[in-house]
């Protein structure tokens, strides 16, 4: 979305389309960028539920979630931040976003792929100035091991690989969205 304050420009967009049109679920989606984000997506959900709040929507009793009435259904208003609770690492990216959640999961269901984009990414005489060292990591992954999939399908790739959506929910657990990414994609049986 390329900044904060279009996600809940886009999530407005949404709730205004929701009087004439079935919306179940907004999900307001956020990378944590924190180097230490908070289980429960921290000052990302405080903004949440302000924003929330603002949009005259009533807290889901038991849950981190809102729900909006008034349009043709009910409208749950969730939040997932991503964030991958690992120590720093040179197997993973420093910033905390989706890229690094996938490469901490991916390390930790093949360890050793992590530690080949890790020395591969080390040994390059000449990264690009002003890379995104997340997407960097991300896409040596899927270079090397999804190809087939690019990089969009590298997503879907490493959720239909058991063991890499394995620790992925273990890290989604632990920072509190396991829950609406499960009801929004569920895991393949």
């Amino acid at each position: 979305m390329d900044g904060d304050t279009k996600v809940t420009l886009a999530a407005e967009e949404l709730i205004i389309q929701s009087a004439t049109t079935p919306i179940g679920r907004i999900v307001l989606v956020y990378d944590a960028d924190d180097p230490h984000p908070a289980p429960g997506g921290g000052a990302r959900q405080s903004d949440f539920d302000a924003w929330a709040i603002k949009q005259k929507a009533s807290r889901v009793p038991d849950t981190e979630e809102f729900e909006l009435t008034g349009g043709m259904i009910a409208t749950r208003l969730s939040i997932v931040v991503w964030g991958a609770p690992d120590a720093a690492s040179a197997l993973l990216p420093s910033q905390q976003t989706l890229e690094r959640l996938v490469c901490a999961a991916i390390a930790e269901a093949y360890p050793t792929r992590g530690k080949a984009v890790s020395a591969w990414l080390a040994s390059r005489p000449e990264p690009p100035f002003q890379e995104k060292l997340g997407k960097t990591h991300a896409a040596s992954h899927m270079a090397g091991w999804f190809s087939d999939r690019g990089y969009e399908g590298l997503f879907d790739a490493v959720w239909e690989d058991a063991a890499v959506r394995e620790a992925l929910l273990a890290r989604l657990g632990a920072t509190g969205s396991a829950r609406v990414v499960n009801e929004l994609v569920g895991a393949p049986g």
